[in-house]
């Protein structure tokens, strides 16, 4: 980056002092904070790799009205006179790797770390093979005067001797016209950039030695990208609440690193910074549901200059080229305090030491605001759950109790703050067939049901519970209070599941629906902030469990295959086709009522769905055959079943005009379905009757009719 300026020439002296005596006084203090003993030998390499930025800063300043140097970047009259090796650091490692790039043969990397403009001073492994390249290139003066063939990767005489023989080639005269200041500027700010990345360096090694950690250095040099979550927002916070409030990730590109340490800064503008510490108990960081590190508040615990916070001593492990999502949780105390509060990660906020020890800053965005809020009551919502029962034949074990039949799932959720569920009302309907409707129920719920279960995360719910009958004959809805549970519900969402045991029913309760629901409006909770009992407002939502059809002896019914067409059949239009289904007996013999001659139709009801009308008085259209084809056993009025077995049905129709007024069918578009089916014992053909659901599937495509 070229930086523009009008500095005239006769002040660059003064320019030249001021900025090398500011930088010797940066760097003094960097030196200065340096501890003592053993601490101070584990920091000598940064200590001495800022030095000679430091010394580089001072020569190119000295030469800033002219410049000498034969490559960008590399100081005037620099030579080679280390030898270096892989894993070595330093300012000449930098030159090292600014040399090689100037040639595509030797360049130690096309973009990242190491490539031009991006030098480092760590040689590592792609600094290695850059090197191995050069030596191969120049064999003959570098690698043959050791017998040698390969590469080494080891900077030693000779190729030391090549790099500055090309250092020296590329020397001119110096041009008795000054440079454009700008040029000569630029690169005292870029070695400016190198001293602050080399005081940074300095400045982790120090936190590492403060806080005991030893950084790796078997690894590859990372790329480190941070950017902010869009998930967790708007989230608002009570008394004594603990919510994520926002998030953050960190991708660490190359290779692998570690997340040693984040800075948060909060934004007073609508809460003050006492009021922030009155209000927060607690912020920690979270990664993959773990608590990675926190930070107590307390009096004073925030910076009062900067409003910040430091968590440190992290160990967030990211692996190569993957991402770590990390979420800010925010624990408050109680309080009353209202406003927005922002949080924020300053620039250089997350320190990453990556796979090579090298330390990295990243940073420099705003996170999500959170919002105080004065004490709320706690709510209770209730939804019915996906994993409530279909509408289904429950069938019924003969002579011994059926047990565990699960009646309804729902999801109870407490919100704004945690409640102590005190009592729970479960209603169960039962709706009786009609013959025993003609007579009236009047037994007792224990009759039918012996005992009604509820679960929460599939736990039993503990506590007492009596039942109340209300409703008609027809169908008696039975209130189930489970009382005294004292049950603590934290904020939160929670399973429920209704379950129940069925007595050993006679064939009377044969066709019997049983059903379950959960009004929020029943339940009784305290909110355990103030101890008060939750309102009706403070509770919403009702789950209905679909209708359970109680049998002893029950078909299952599948329907497999069904055709339709229109055919013209002398002087008749005709709608032909056919319903194929299987049907397997479950827990005893299914039979099927059918014509005393003949296999004729008696067990299904078929209706056509266009406009016209079939049969009738004022119908048009008349079913003409309704034919059975199976290999089920047949007796003279029924078709049977035996129980475990499976057998198919075909059911053939053909619909003309009436007989009486034969003619065109005439423009009309329908289907033909099957609009109820009837089912019995040996001793009642036709005792029981289904529609809707369990029959739903015997309908065929449907068809158009045009005149």
């Amino acid at each position: 980056m070229r930086l523009k300026t009008s500095v005239s020439l006769l002040n660059m002296n003064k320019i030249k002092k001021n900025f090398v005596v500011g930088v010797l006084a940066l760097s003094m203090m960097a030196v200065v904070a340096v501890p003592t003993g053993l601490q101070a030998q584990n920091v000598n390499g940064e200590v001495q790799t800022t030095q000679k930025i430091v010394e580089t800063l001072e020569a190119n300043t000295a030469v800033l009205l002219q410049s000498n140097s034969p490559v960008s970047g590399i100081p005037s009259g620099f030579r080679f006179n280390t030898n270096l090796r892989e894993g070595v650091r330093g300012s000449e490692v930098r030159y090292l790797q600014i040399l090689l790039n100037t040639d595509p043969a030797t360049g130690v990397a096309t973009s990242g770390a190491g490539s031009p403009g991006n030098e480092t001073d760590y040689f590592g492994p792609r600094t290695n093979a850059a090197v191995i390249r050069f030596q191969e290139k120049y064999t003959g003066e570098v690698l043959a005067p050791y017998g040698l063939a390969r590469g080494t990767g080891f900077v030693g005489t000779t190729t030391r001797a090549k790099l500055n023989s090309i250092l020296a080639e590329g020397v001119t005269p110096v041009d008795p016209t000054p440079p454009p200041v700008d040029d000569n500027l630029s690169a005292v700010l870029e070695q400016l950039q190198k001293l602050a990345e080399a005081l940074a360096q300095l400045r982790a090694r120090l936190d590492d030695i403060d806080e005991g950690i030893t950084p790796p250095v078997d690894g590859e040099e990372a790329e480190i990208v941070a950017s902010r979550l869009s998930t967790p927002r708007n989230v608002k916070l009570g008394s004594l609440q603990e919510k994520e409030v926002t998030a953050f990730e960190i991708e660490s590109k190359e290779g692998a690193s570690t997340i040693r340490r984040v800075d948060l800064i909060f934004d007073d503008s609508n809460v003050s910074r006492t009021n922030i510490e009155r209000a927060l108990e607690s912020v920690s960081l979270v990664v993959d549901g773990e608590v990675m590190g926190s930070y107590s508040i307390v009096r004073n615990s925030i910076d009062r200059n900067n409003l910040s916070i430091r968590i440190s001593g992290l160990e967030i492990e990211i692996p190569a080229n993957e991402t770590k999502s990390v979420y800010v949780r925010i624990s408050t105390d109680e309080h009353q305090q209202s406003g927005v509060v922002g949080l924020r990660i300053p620039n250089d906020g997350i320190r990453v030491v990556d796979g090579s020890g090298l330390n990295q800053y990243v940073g420099g965005f705003d996170l999500r605001s959170f919002e105080l809020t004065e004490r709320e009551i706690a709510q209770i919502s209730i939804t019915e759950s996906d994993d409530t029962p279909e509408e289904r034949i429950v069938v019924l074990e003969e002579d011994d109790p059926t047990k565990d039949v699960e009646l309804l799932h729902f999801n109870l959720e407490v919100e704004d703050g945690d409640v102590e569920l005190i009592d729970l009302l479960v209603k169960i309907t039962l709706t009786f067939s009609d013959d025993l409707n003609q007579a009236g129920f009047a037994g007792e719920f224990s009759d039918i049901i012996t005992d009604v279960r509820v679960y929460y995360d599939g736990t039993l719910l503990d506590g007492e519970t009596s039942d109340e009958a209300l409703g008609s004959n027809t169908s008696k809805e039975f209130e189930i209070l489970f009382s005294g549970l004292d049950l603590v519900l934290e904020e939160g969402e929670y399973e429920f599941m209704v379950e129940v045991d069925f007595s050993d029913l006679e064939k009377e309760y044969e066709g019997l629906e049983v059903s379950a629901s959960v009004d929020a409006e029943d339940i009784e909770a305290d909110d355990l902030f103030d101890f008060e009992s939750l309102e009706t407002s403070d509770l919403s939502g009702v789950a209905e469990g679909e209708i359970q059809y109680l049998y002893t002896v029950a078909p299952s019914l599948t329907v497999t295959e069904t055709e339709i067409e229109y055919v013209r059949k002398d002087d008749y239009d005709t709608v032909v086709g056919s319903i194929m289904f299987e049907l397997e007996a479950l827990n005893g013999d299914v039979y099927l009522e059918k014509a005393t001659t003949g296999d004729n139709l008696e067990f299904a009801v078929l209706r056509w769905t266009g406009s016209k009308d079939l049969d009738g008085s004022n119908g048009n259209l008349v079913l003409n055959l309704g034919h059975i084809y199976t290999d089920a056993k047949s007796s003279g009025g029924y078709f049977v079943v035996e129980e475990g077995k499976t057998e198919e049905f075909e059911i053939y129709f053909e619909i003309s005009s009436r007989a009486d007024s034969p003619g065109d069918f005439g423009t009309d578009r329908g289907r033909v379905e099957v609009e109820s089916f009837t089912w019995g014992n040996k001793d009642n053909l036709d005792a029981y009757e289904w529609t809707g659901t369990f029959i739903e599937d015997f309908r065929t495509g449907r068809i158009t009719i045009r005149e």
